[in-house]
C-alpha cells in the first residue's frame, strides 16, 4: 500500500528504455527555434531527445502535475524531494474533516465534480488511501476523491500504523507465535490495541501482533500530545497510555520506508546533496508546482512526455527587511511557524529565512491565526500553515446579508482585517470596507456559511 504513497521512480528502468529507442528519437538541431527536451517517462533525469514544441502541442494527449517540496532535516540539512515520495500527516490519519463545498470526484481524473456529494457543511470522513495531493475518502456511502486543501487531520484520531521493516504478523503477543502472515515494510496497519510492548492490527482482512518497535506511529511525527497531564511533547512512550489528542503539525513530511534523495534544485537533473535514511522527520520550507505534458508521436508508435511549464516561479528563501514587514503573526500551535506581511505574506519556521505565499505576493492582506492554529488569509483558509488554499467566504449568503440590512456594496470591497473568537475557527468577525464611509463587520459562527452583519 504505501508504494502508492511513497513510489519511488525505477531511473535504472527507464534508462535502458531510453537507450532502446534514442535512435527513434531525433537530437536538437540549430534550424529548430523552439524545441523541448522529451523523456519516455515523466519526471526522468535523463532526456531521450529533443522535439519542435509546436508538434509536441499539436499532438498533446494529456498533462499532469508534480509538486516539488522543499524540506530540511533534523539535523538543518535542505534540499529539494518530489512530494510524492514523501509521507504527509494525512497518509497517517483515519479520519479527517472535509470543508463544506469542497469538490468531491468519483474519479481523480474527473473535470467536473459530482454535484450531489457537494457537502453541505463541516464533516467527519473515514481516509481510504492518499496519494500526493489528493485523498480517497469514504462519503455517503462511496469512496470518491478531493484535494489534499479540503481535508484537515483532527486531534481524536489514534491514526494508522506503519511499518517500519519487514515483520511477521503473529497470532499471539509471544515471540514463539504462529506467523499469520508477512508484513513488508512500509505497509499501511490499521491499530486494534496496544499490549505492553506488542500491538494488534489489522492487516490485509486479517488480524494479528506485531513488535512495537517495528511500527511508526502518529505520535512518531507529532508536536504535542493531550495527556491527563496536559500537553506534553508526543514521545513513542505514551503509545500504550491514555492519549486524548495527537497534534500533528501539517507541514511535517517524512521519508517513508525508502531513501530519499534531496537535490539543489527542483529538477532530477541537479546535483544531490543529500541521501536521506528510512523513518526520517522532516520539516516543509517551500514548494514549486511544475507541469508536465505527454504528446503521442506517430513515427514513433508511442507516447514521450516533456515539461510543459517550468518552475520559473521558484523564489529563494529570503530574508525580510525588518522595516517593509506590517505585521508577524505566531502559530498558537506551532510556536516556531510565523507568517508575515511585507507587501506580500512570507511564511518562516526559524524567524530568520523566508518563503513567499505566492498567492499574495504585491500587496498586503489581512491575515490572522486562530486559537487552534487555523491560517485565515483574505477570504481563504489554510489548515497546513500556507501550502494550499481554500475559499472559506461564502460570497452569495455575504451579500444576501449586507443587502437585507440596507448595504450598499462597491466594486473595491476589500476585506480589512479577520478576527477568530473564541478557542476554535468557526467563529469569525470580517470588517470590511463596502465603499461607505467607515468599514462594517459581518460575523460568522459557521465559518463563512452564514453571516450577520453587526451595528458598529
Amino acid at each position: 500500500m504505501l508504494a502508492r504513497f511513497v513510489s519511488i521512480l525505477a531511473p535504472a528502468i527507464a534508462i535502458c528504455a531510453m537507450t532502446e529507442m534514442a535512435q527513434a528519437l531525433p537530437h536538437a538541431a540549430s534550424e529548430l527555434t523552439e524545441s523541448a527536451a522529451v523523456y519516455l517517462r515523466p519526471y526522468s533525469a535523463i532526456p531521450t531527445g529533443h522535439y519542435n514544441t509546436a508538434l509536441l502541442k499539436k499532438n498533446l494527449v494529456g498533462q499532469d502535475r508534480v509538486r516539488w517540496v522543499f524540506v530540511k532535516n533534523s539535523e538543518g540539512t535542505t534540499g529539494w524531494a518530489l512530494k510524492h515520495q514523501l509521507l504527509n500527516p494525512l497518509n497517517f490519519s483515519t479520519r479527517a474533516r472535509l470543508l463544506a463545498g469542497s469538490a468531491l470526484f468519483k474519479e481523480r481524473r474527473d473535470k467536473v465534480p459530482t454535484p450531489e456529494l457537494t457537502p453541505n457543511q463541516e464533516t467527519t470522513v473515514n481516509i481510504l488511501e492518499v496519494e500526493s495531493e489528493w485523498v480517497l475518502v469514504f462519503y455517503k456511502g462511496q469512496a470518491v476523491w478531493t484535494h489534499i486543501a479540503h481535508l484537515f487531520p483532527i486531534e481524536k484520531d489514534a491514526g494508522y500504523f506503519f511499518a517500519k521493516t519487514a515483520v511477521s504478523l503473529s497470532d499471539a503477543p509471544q515471540t514463539k507465535s504462529r506467523t499469520l502472515k508477512k508484513i513488508p515494510a512500509g505497509a499501511r496497519l490499521n491499530p486494534i490495541e496496544v499490549k505492553g510492548k506488542w500491538v494488534k492490527v489489522a492487516f490485509e482482512n486479517q488480524s494479528g501482533y506485531v513488535p512495537t518497535e517495528n511500527i511508526i506511529s502518529r505520535l512518531d511525527i507529532a508536536m504535542k500530545a493531550k495527556t491527563a497531564q496536559g500537553f506534553e511533547p508526543s514521545r513513542r512512550e505514551l503509545l500504550g497510555q491514555k492519549v486524548f489528542g495527537i497534534i500533528v503539525n501539517p507541514l511535517w513530511m517524512g521519508s517513508g520506508a525508502h531513501h530519499i534523495s534531496l537535490y539543489e534544485q527542483p529538477t532530477l537533473t541537479a546535483p544531490v546533496v543529500a541521501q536521506l535514511a528510512p523513518w526520517q522527520n522532516l520539516l516543509q520550507q517551500d514548494s514549486v508546482e511544475q507541469e508536465w505534458a505527454v504528446s503521442f508521436l506517430k513515427e514513433l508508435g508511442g507516447n514521450v512526455w516533456w515539461e510543459n511549464k517550468s518552475s520559473d516561479q521558484l523564489l529563494k528563501l529570503t530574508q525580510l527587511n525588518l522595516r517593509d514587514v506590517k505585521k508577524i503573526a505566531i502559530n498558537p500551535v506551532f510556536s516556531h511557524l510565523k507568517i508575515a506581511a511585507a507587501n506580500g505574506l512570507y511564511r518562516s519556521t526559524d524567524g530568520v529565512y523566508w518563503a513567499p505565499l505566492r498567492e499574495f505576493q504585491g500587496h498586503t492582506p489581512a491575515f490572522t491565526f486562530s486559537k487552534d492554529g487555523i491560517l485565515f488569509v483574505e477570504d481563504k483558509i489554510s489548515f497546513d500553515n500556507g501550502e494550499h488554499f481554500t475559499h472559506f467566504v461564502h460570497w452569495d449568503n455575504l451579500l444576501r446579508s449586507l443587502r437585507q440590512n440596507r448595504l450598499g456594496v462597491a466594486q473595491t470591497l476589500r476585506i480589512l482585517n479577520i478576527e477568530t473568537l473564541n478557542s476554535g475557527s468557526q467563529q469569525l468577525i470580517l470588517e470590511l470596507d463596502v465603499g461607505g464611509s467607515r468599514p462594517i463587520k459581518a460575523h460568522t459562527v459557521d465559518r463563512g456559511q452564514n453571516w450577520t452583519i453587526l451595528k458598529i
